[in-house]
């Protein structure tokens, strides 16, 4: 879905379902609201206190009473008003308000509390109350605006409360109502993969993992130190990209990790990921190269946010064919819209005949289609004729039977080409028009021919 189909802006921040089935996209220029059909959009309005205070929307956040919280840039926080259709914005910079009206991630604890992380500090808020606690998280800091932007919050099955940063990780712990700190050490190869931490999130077993700007990092059982998974340029099982930017666990064992290269897909148990990349070639792939953000519904549906592509949703609900269709911008695509015939070459190729654009091979690895433009006679060549039907030899030669152009011949050992065409000689074809042609057990190669039977 992309600003063509209803949508604000292309640049979505954050996705949410809430519990009555409506989605919800944070998007650089305004909150958009998805029934399935229509999108509702809100923007700020100078002379509309109940409307949102901000175009950048940051954050969404739905707390278990389904109150959905909404986080902006220079908008500071919100609670959404389903009755009213309108928002309740809470004041910023000053004693009793949020530390800054730049939120960047909201959370609730398990105790039912809002935590609110935004550039000028960390606030919890009691929604009974309205109460604004501040956290310091470090304390010895005196400066007014924090050296350090906090960039996401997340509460693990154990009920704790971490936040991720610019400037390393911090686990709150309640009892002394401090910050446990973890950071990069360069000579530690157990320690935080990089100290910009941009999403955490937690898989069903248990384990706790941390996208970094250098790696992905999951928390060791012990706690005291991390196991790293990093890009490997040799290796297409790695981490696509060392830019982690989102994470998502679903229910099977799978961690998607969006990074600044396209989706990776890690099998926790194996530890091999697999790896999606922005196609133009393809409709049904990312149309992004960065994935800022991902969200798995409680339907078994992804959502995701790729730079400037909009939102990009899979269902694995829906069991669709991967399409292939021409395009004659495409040079490695399909090259004719009509397909007429198959035959599988080795494990990872399958010649496609088609009518109009010849032979092509697609590779099954790459996606990808290969044209052949042997020049034939009459000015035609093998990239514009009509296939009819193919046939693989066991002495490995490739028989195309073509509308008009006879019998066309490929070596597959040497890569030539041969045609055979009408003659009036007994022993030739009797039509260029070939409908089919087949091996038989022996050997012996058959052709059938408009008006001229059998061969």
């Amino acid at each position: 879905m992309k600003t063509k189909d209803g949508l604000s802006s292309n640049m979505v921040n954050a996705i949410l379902k809430d519990r009555y089935g409506l989605m919800w996209f944070a998007t650089e220029d305004g909150l958009n609201k998805f029934d399935g059909t229509n999108f509702i959009v809100y923007k700020y309005k100078s002379d509309d206190s109940s409307g949102v205070q901000a175009n950048d929307v940051r954050a969404l956040h739905e707390d278990k009473s389904g109150n959905l919280w909404i986080g902006s840039s220079g908008g500071s926080l919100s609670l959404y008003d389903r009755k009213k259709n309108s928002f309740i914005t809470f004041p910023a910079n000053t004693p009793e308000g949020l530390s800054h009206d730049n939120v960047r991630a909201i959370y609730s604890d398990y105790k039912g509390k809002v935590w609110v992380a935004s550039y000028g500090g960390l606030d919890v808020l009691d929604p009974k109350t309205k109460k604004v606690t501040k956290l310091a998280i470090n304390p010895r800091l005196r400066q007014p605006v924090p050296s350090i932007v906090l960039n996401c919050l997340y509460e693990d099955s154990k009920h704790r409360m971490w936040i991720g940063s610019d400037n390393g990780l911090y686990l709150y712990e309640r009892q002394s109502n401090s910050f446990k700190y973890f950071k990069n050490d360069t000579s530690d190869s157990s320690s935080l993969s990089d100290n910009y931490v941009s999403s955490i999130t937690e898989d069903p077993t248990g384990n706790l993992w941390f996208a970094t700007k250098n790696g992905l990092s999951r928390l060791q059982p012990d706690g005291k130190g991390f196991k790293n998974f990093r890009h490997n340029s040799k290796d297409v099982n790695t981490l696509s990209n060392n830019i982690v930017m989102s994470l998502a666990a679903n229910s099977t064992g799978q961690l998607w990790v969006g990074t600044d290269d396209g989706l990776s897909i890690l099998d926790i148990k194996t530890g091999i990921f697999k790896r999606y990349n922005a196609d133009s070639r393809d409709i049904y792939s990312l149309t992004g190269r960065s994935i800022n953000c991902i969200y798995i519904d409680n339907q078994g549906i992804y959502w995701l946010g790729p730079y400037r592509g909009g939102v990009n949703k899979y269902d694995t609900n829906l069991n669709l064919f991967q399409l292939k269709q021409s395009n004659i911008f495409n040079l490695k695509g399909l090259n004719a819209s009509i397909v007429t015939s198959f035959a599988e070459y080795n494990n990872d190729e399958i010649f496609v005949g088609t009518d109009g654009g010849g032979l092509n091979l697609f590779n099954r690895k790459t996606e990808l289609f290969r044209r052949f433009n042997f020049p034939l006679l009459n000015g035609a060549t093998l990239s514009n004729i009509s296939i009819m039907n193919m046939e693989i030899t066991r002495s490995k030669q490739l028989y195309l039977a073509t509308y008009a152009s006879g019998l066309v011949i490929m070596d597959l050992k040497t890569g030539k080409f041969q045609q055979i065409t009408h003659h009036d000689r007994p022993d030739a074809l009797n039509s260029n028009d070939i409908f089919c042609v087949k091996e038989d057990q022996k050997g012996k190669i058959w052709v059938g021919t408009n008006g001229g039977g059998l061969m």
